[in-house]
């Protein structure tokens, strides 16, 4: 009887142990061997289901959302370089600075720069904030597809509308960043507009593992800065992650706040940017969300 009630209860809860196992394995290798990208993390997910049976469905409600994500990774990176070499269209440096100077009337320094000078007055000194932040900054590249993958896994019928909503303006940001392509701050620093600034969460090394994904499509555009996307999509990702689990996980709005704070402490963003991220993040949610737009469809079987 004892044997029996055991193998019921590994049954019953297999696939839990599974999930966990694999949690534990990619926090590992992700530390001390390879950080994956968005190519290995969907890896990952095929995997899981694969176990589950759930695979065909996987590929099917996947596939589509993948490609089109490919193809603003692709427009992404090439959005300055077609709009510079067609109309000749040159990075918004002052204007940013002019913006931040403004609203932050009150400081001696606009964020980015008061930030850094602040926490990190000695660039060689690593901080135990340090590796907080960088985790919170890095976490924007994986977030988001935790929660679409539960959201697909437990709340199904918002996953269309969670992934094309995203997938949705990623891609509208391109014609930004193609029209107005916007510098950094730590771009600004360098031609001299502004205090001196390392990006020094996306530098300095603070983990041995090294980022890698199997497919790359990235090209590199330093002037795709506003909207952030490291403010939009875990901010997007967090709306829905409410919508569809409840209030209770209203504290997780720290997630984008952390990350878009991270973004200002690395002079990889001004506050105007995280701040047209979130409006743009903001407007896909309740475009999708208060429309039938993207409704998920289930096939029901014909009845004889």
């Amino acid at each position: 009887m004892y044997h029996a009630f055991m193998k019921a209860y590994i049954q019953r809860n297999r696939q839990r142990a599974l999930a966990i196992t694999m949690i534990i394995v990619i926090i590992f290798l992700n530390i001390f061997g390879v950080r994956f990208g968005f190519d290995l993390i969907l890896v990952t997910f095929g995997i899981f289901t694969l176990f589950r049976g759930e695979s065909s469905t996987f590929v099917k409600d996947w596939w589509k959302p993948i490609v089109l994500f490919f193809t603003y990774e692709f427009l992404r990176g090439r959005a300055y370089r077609w709009g510079h070499a067609l109309f000749g269209f040159e990075p918004i440096y002052q204007g940013l600075i002019t913006f931040e100077e403004k609203v932050f009337f009150f400081m001696d320094q606009i964020p980015p720069v008061f930030l850094q000078q602040t926490l990190r007055p000695d660039i060689s000194v690593i901080h135990w904030y340090d590796y907080v932040l960088f985790f919170f900054y890095t976490s924007f590249f994986w977030y988001w597809l935790a929660i679409a993958f539960a959201i697909w896994m437990k709340r199904r019928h918002l996953f269309n509308k969670y992934m094309y909503g995203l997938v949705g303006f990623s891609i509208f940001s391109c014609f930004i960043f193609f029209f107005l392509p916007s510098a950094p701050p730590w771009a600004a620093s360098q031609n001299g507009l502004i205090e001196p600034l390392e990006r020094i969460l996306w530098t300095s090394q603070y983990l041995p593992s090294q980022g890698l994904n199997i497919v790359s499509t990235y090209g590199q555009n330093d002037f795709a800065a506003m909207p952030s996307h490291h403010a939009a999509w875990p901010f997007f990702a967090t709306l829905f992650l409410i919508k569809a689990f409840g209030k209770k996980f209203i504290p997780f709005m720290l997630v984008p706040l952390t990350i878009a704070f991270a973004t200002w402490y690395g002079a990889e963003h001004y506050v105007v940017d995280s701040l047209v991220g979130f409006a743009i993040a903001t407007s896909a949610f309740l475009i999708v969300t208060k429309t039938n737009l993207f409704e998920y469809k289930t096939v029901t079987p014909k009845s004889n």
